[in-house]
C-alpha cells in the first residue's frame, strides 16, 4: 500500500495504514511473536510509511518494531557475557575469524539456534529517517554479518547459521529467494543512507544471480517458488533499480520484472482480481493472502517500470482505452487480523498485445518471456521485455499486424551478436590485464617470502652491524652522501630489523663522501638538503671516529659560485673535527684551506691519523703541526707535496708514547732531515729554510740534531 501511494503520488491507503498498524501491534504488544522476523517486517512497513506521509505516528512503531528485534541482535556485550537474553546455549563468538556481531536470531525460544539477519533495510531506514547513530551502527554491523557468513561462492545467501557454540558455525547452505530479496533490498538500503562503498560487487552478483536461479525459476525465467519469496525477491530487486546508478544493471531487473509481470498478468490473474501462488498458472479459485502480496509486489514493479518506459513504442488497440485500471484486492478476516491487501495495476506501454485465450500452454515457459541464465544483455534484448497493457474487460481482442520484417530481424540479431562478441572480447582483455598483474603480484610477493626466508636475517645484530660498517670501504664513487643509494641509507631502509641494526651501529654512519663541485650543478635547495643528510650522519656516528671524503673540483676559489651554499655543510663537518680520522681532499684550492670556516680545527684533531691531498699544486710555504700523532712515512710523504714550504714548526706530544702509538717527532725523523752537506738541502724541501722544533725529549735532541748544522733549529 505504501509503495503504491509513493508511486502514484496519493495517499489513498495512509489511514488504512493507520488503522491496520495499531491493531496488528495490539494482538502482538511491542509485535512480540515467537519469528523475530515478524516485528522486524511491520517495523519496516512502518519506516517505509514514514518516509512517504510524514507522519511520527508511523515513526514510532518503527521504532517498537527495531527494538524487538534488536533484543534478539548479537551485540559486544553478549559475546562478553557469552550468552544473550532468552537463550539457553553459550554463544558462538566468531566464525571463520570473523566476529558474530550484528546477527539476529529468527526464533525467540530459548532453544532455536538459528541466525540470519533481517535488520539491515530497519537499521538503515531509521538512520536515514533519524540520523541516530545507533541505527547505523546497528546496521553496518548487519551488514558485516551478512558479508562475513551469510554469503555462499561470493553470490548466493544461505538460509541460517547456527549461534550455538556447540554447533561449531553450522551453516545451512539452502538457497532461499526469500532471504535474498531481503538482503538485496537491505543492502540497497544501507548504501543509499551512508553512500557505503565495499558491498557493490556482491550485491550486482547477487542481483545479477538470482534471476538465473534454477530451482527458483522456470525455462521461461518465470518465478516459480511457491512460498512469500514473490514478496521479497520482487521488492528487493525494485529498490536496487530505485538507486543503482549502473544502467546496464537497471535493464537487466527491468527485463526481470518485466517478465514476472508478464506472466502474473497473463497466467496467474483470476475472476475477482485474485492471483495464484503459481505464476505459470493455471488462475486460482479462492483467495489466497501469501499469493496475493506476491502479484502486488510485481504490479508494483510494472507501475515503477511503465512510468520509466515513456519511449516505448505503442500500438494503438481500438477495444481499449488510454485509461490505466486500477485493481484493488481485500483480503479476509483469519484468526481475528484483518489484513486488508490492495493489488494495483496500470497502463504499460508495449509493442504487442495477445490475449491468454491466444496462446498454448506451452508459451507459459517459453517464447517471449525471458532467459535470464546468462546475466544482463543488450538494450535489444532487454527491449524485447515488454510490459503488456491488460484491457479492461477480460474479453478477447485482436490486432491485426502486418507480416514481420524477417531480413530486418536477422540484421538486428547480426548486430546484436556483433556487439556481444566485441563485449566477450573487451571482457577477456580485461581478465587478461587482471591475470597478469596478479602474476606480477605473485612473483613480487614470491620474492619477498624468499628474501625473508634467507640465511642473512638468522646472524645476530652484531655481525649484521660488521658487515654494514664494511660498506664504508667502497669507492667514493658509490656512497656520496648526495645519492639516494648511499650503503647506510640503503641498509638503513631495507626493514625494520635492519633499520633499528643500523641506527644502533654508529660506525655505519662514520664514513661521509661529500662531492660539492659544479658537476652536479648544485642549487640552494639541494645544499640544504646535503646539510641536513650530513647533520644526521654526524648524529648517528655519535663519537666514532669519521672517515672524510670532500670532492671540490671545478670551484676554483672562495669566490666560486655555490661556495657560500657550502660553507653550512662544511662548519658543520669542522664542529666534529675532534672525531676527524682519515680525511682525503680532492681538488682543494689554497685559498679554501685558508678560508675562515677551517680556523676552528686548529688544535682540535686529536685522532687524525690520515690526510691526503689529491690533484692540486699544493703552494703551502708554512707548516705548523702540534702533538699530532704520525708516524715517519706519513709525515714526510705529506711534506713531500709541500714543495714550496720555508717554514715548518714541530711540537712533540709531551707524554711518553705507547707501544702502539707513534711519536710526534722520533729521531729517524730528524735524521732524515739532517743535511751531510753544508750546501745541500734535503731533495723533497728545496725551499725549507727554518725549522722550529719544541721537544720534551732532550736525548732526542742532543743526538740528532748535532747532525743538521745548515739547519736553525729552536729547542725548549
Amino acid at each position: 500500500m505504501v509503495n503504491f501511494d509513493m508511486m502514484t503520488g496519493q495517499e489513498k491507503y495512509k489511514q488504512t495504514l493507520k488503522a491496520h498498524i495499531p491493531e496488528a501491534e495490539r494482538l502482538n504488544l511491542g509485535f512480540v511473536d515467537r519469528a523475530v522476523r515478524g516485528g522486524i517486517a511491520f517495523g519496516y512497513a512502518a519506516a517505509q510509511a514514514y518516509q512517504v506521509y510524514k507522519d511520527d505516528f508511523f515513526l514510532d512503531y518503527a521504532m517498537l518494531g527495531w527494538n524487538w528485534g534488536n533484543q534478539y541482535t548479537i551485540q559486544n556485550k553478549d559475546l562478553d557475557a557469552g550468552v544473550i537474553a532468552g537463550k539457553n546455549f553459550s554463544l558462538q563468538s566468531t566464525c571463520q575469524e570473523a566476529s558474530m556481531i550484528g546477527g539476529t536470531f529468527w526464533a525467540n525460544t530459548t532453544n532455536d539456534t538459528f541466525i540470519d539477519s533481517w535488520t539491515t533495510g530497519l537499521s538503515a531506514s531509521l538512520y536515514k529517517i533519524t540520523a541516530n547513530e545507533t541505527y547505523l551502527l546497528a546496521a553496518l554491523a548487519s551488514a558485516s554479518f551478512i558479508r562475513s557468513h551469510m554469503y555462499v561462492n561470493e553470490s548466493w545467501i544461505a538460509l541460517n547459521i547456527s549461534g550455538k557454540l556447540e554447533d561449531e558455525c553450522q551453516l545451512d547452505q539452502t538457497i532461499a529467494a526469500k532471504s535474498t530479496g531481503v538482503v538485496v533490498q537491505g543492502m540497497s538500503l544501507l548504501k543509499t543512507a551512508t553512500s557505503l562503498i565495499g558491498y557493490d560487487e556482491l550485491l550486482n552478483n547477487t542481483v545479477v544471480k538470482a534471476p538465473s536461479y534454477p530451482r527458483w525459476h522456470s525455462n521461461g525465467g518465470i518465478l516459480t517458488v511457491k512460498d512469500s519469496s514473490g514478496m521479497y525477491l520482487p521488492r528487493g530487486l525494485i529498490q536496487v533499480y530505485n538507486t543503482t546508478s549502473n544502467l546496464s544493471l537497471r535493464k537487466y531487473i527491468s527485463a526481470y520484472l518485466s517478465t514476472q509481470y508478464n506472466a502474473v498478468v497473463d497466467f496467474a490473474w483470476g475472476d475477482g482480481d485474485i492471483y495464484s501462488r503459481s505464476w505459470i498458472g493455471p488462475p486460482p479459485k479462492s483467495f489466497d493472502s501469501t499469493s496475493q502480496n506476491g502479484a502486488i509486489s510485481v504490479l508494483l514493479a510494472g507501475i515503477l517500470l511503465s512510468n520509466e518506459s515513456s519511449n516505448v513504442n505503442t500500438i494503438p488497440n481500438s477495444s481499449t482505452t488510454s485509461k490505466s485500471p486500477v485493481g484493488a484486492i481485500v483480503g479476509g478476516t483469519i484468526g481475528g487480523l484483518v489484513f486488508l491487501l490492495v493489488a494495483a495495476t496500470c497502463a504499460f506501454l508495449c509493442l504487442s498485445k495477445h490475449r491468454r485465450n491466444k496462446r498454448g500452454m506451452n508459451e507459459r515457459t517459453s517464447g517471449r518471456h525471458a532467459n535470464f541464465a546468462t546475466g544482463p544483455e543488450t538494450d535489444e534484448f532487454i527491449s524485447r521485455q515488454r510490459i503488456y497493457r491488460r484491457p479492461p474487460s477480460k474479453t478477447s481482442t485482436f490486432v491485426s499486424q502486418p507480416p514481420p520484417d524477417y531480413e530486418a530481424l536477422y540484421r538486428e540479431d547480426v548486430k546484436d551478436a556483433e556487439r556481444k562478441l566485441e563485449a566477450y572480447q573487451a571482457e577477456i582483455d580485461k581478465r587478461t590485464s587482471l591475470t597478469e598483474h596478479e602474476q606480477d603480484e605473485t612473483k613480487k610477493k614470491l620474492l619477498r617470502c624468499r628474501s625473508l626466508l634467507s640465511p642473512v636475517h638468522c646472524l645476530p645484530p652484531e655481525i649484521l652491524g660488521d658487515i654494514f660498517t664494511i660498506l664504508n670501504d667502497l669507492p667514493a664513487r658509490e656512497r656520496w652522501l648526495s645519492s639516494k643509494s648511499h650503503p647506510a641509507l640503503a641498509v638503513s631502509g631495507t626493514c625494520g630489523r635492519w633499520r633499528d641494526i643500523a641506527i644502533s651501529t654508529s660506525s655505519v654512519w662514520s664514513s661521509i663522501a661529500i662531492r660539492f663541485g659544479n658537476t652536479y650543478h648544485w642549487i640552494n635547495e639541494s645544499y640544504s638538503g646535503l646539510h641536513s643528510l650530513t647533520r644526521l650522519f654526524l648524529e648517528r656516528s655519535q663519537s666514532c671516529p669519521l672517515k672524510l671524503t670532500l670532492d671540490f673540483e671545478g670551484i676554483s676559489d672562495c669566490n666560486s659560485n655555490g661556495w657560500h651554499y657550502m660553507v653550512p655543510t662544511l662548519k658543520t663537518l669542522v664542529r666534529h673535527s675532534e672525531q676527524w680520522r682519515t680525511i682525503e681532499l680532492v681538488f682543494i684550492e689554497r685559498g679554501m684551506i685558508a678560508h675562515e670556516v677551517f680556523s676552528p680545527i686548529a688544535g682540535h684533531l686529536p685522532l687524525l691519523i690520515d690526510l691526503t691531498l689529491f690533484g692540486i699544486a699544493c703552494t703551502v710555504t708554512s707548516l705548523s703541526l702540534k702533538r699530532v700523532s704520525i708516524t715517519d712515512e706519513e709525515f714526510l710523504r705529506f711534506l713531500q707535496l709541500m714543495s714550496m714550504l720555508k717554514s715548518l714548526q714541530l711540537e712533540e706530544k709531551p707524554d711518553k708514547p705507547l707501544a702502539y702509538q707513534p711519536r710526534t717527532i722520533t729521531r729517524r725523523f730528524l735524521q732524515r732531515l739532517s743535511i751531510d752537506n753544508q750546501d745541500a738541502l734535503p731533495s723533497f724541501l728545496p725551499k725549507l729554510t727554518d725549522i722550529g722544533l719544541i721537544l720534551y725529549d732532550e736525548e732526542l735532541a742532543e743526538e740528532a740534531l748535532p747532525t743538521a748544522p745548515a739547519v736553525q733549529a729552536d729547542i725548549e
